[in-house]
């Protein structure tokens, strides 16, 4: 692997897309992203793409966060993104302990959020709590084999056969 850029802290920022992610990160560990808000209007567009390489990650805090928009995942953290040209033959690479808390998902496309592989690395460690789901279709979709713990969320319902509906972990 590569050694991954460390310590980010991204707070109190308005970004708006019309062409494009909101916010990329690619090799970023030990870092935070809270108190912005993120929109896209963008075809085929994610709010928040925070994904693992060529490094391993961890410790990666998703709070407090207000997404509005979007036609593909609002926010997408996973391994692996790309296994093509340049990182074509690359070794997998994992990220540990996640913690996305106080976020607002508002008017998604595809789905609010999405954890886990794109590859063949994994992500454990997830913790989902104190977040407000308000769309409608796919608010939780984890590609890992790992439980994601999401617990004391506001699915837009308190209908238990709903809120299962909303999720596929």
């Amino acid at each position: 692997g590569s050694t991954a850029q460390t310590g980010w802290l991204i707070t109190g920022n308005t970004i708006t897309a019309n062409n494009g992610n909101p916010l990329e990160l690619y090799d970023v560990t030990n870092s935070t992203v809270s108190g912005n808000t993120l929109t896209t209007t963008a075809s085929g567009g994610s709010n928040v793409m925070w994904f693992s390489e060529l490094s391993d990650l961890t410790d990666l805090v998703f709070t407090d966060n207000v997404l509005d928009g979007s036609s593909g995942s609002q926010v997408a953290i996973g391994t692996d993104f790309r296994n093509d040209g340049p990182f074509a033959g690359a070794q997998a690479t994992s990220i540990t302990t996640v913690t996305i808390t106080g976020n607002s998902f508002n008017n998604w496309g595809s789905r609010a959020l999405r954890l886990g592989k794109v590859g063949s690395g994994t992500l454990t460690g997830a913790i989902v709590h104190n977040n407000k789901f308000l769309g409608t279709g796919e608010a939780l979709n984890n590609e890992d084999a790992e439980t994601v713990n999401a617990e004391q969320n506001w699915w837009g319902t308190a209908v238990f056969s709903t809120i299962e509906a909303m999720t596929n972990e």
